[in-house]
């Protein structure tokens, strides 16, 4: 989902400049780190995920790609890596998250 969130911002820049440093920057990514695929396991991972942001008395809705991110990592036992670690708060039994 990460991948998808830096192709729309190439998409989406404001002008030619930002659109080439963005493009620079998502042909960085892709080079150095290999896409993990959301397939039938990271949705049981996003159920679960949802689920106990639905038990903590939130909203999954507006933090779905956050939770996609989270359940891919859930998925392939991976960890988290975000500079925004408030945007994964209450799944920190489930998946590890940690600033980079």
């Amino acid at each position: 989902m990460a991948c998808a969130e830096l192709h729309l911002g190439v998409l989406v820049a404001p002008d030619d400049g930002a659109r080439a440093v963005r493009l620079r920057r998502l042909a960085a990514v892709e080079r150095r780190f290999r896409a993990l695929p959301v397939d039938a396991n990271v949705a049981a991972s996003y159920g679960a995920l949802a689920a106990a942001v639905v038990a903590a008395g939130r909203q999954p809705r507006a933090r779905q790609m956050d939770l996609l991110v989270a359940a891919t990592a859930h998925a392939n036992g991976a960890g988290l890596l975000t500079l925004h670690l408030a945007d994964f708060g209450g799944l920190e039994d489930l998946v590890h998250v940690r600033l980079p």
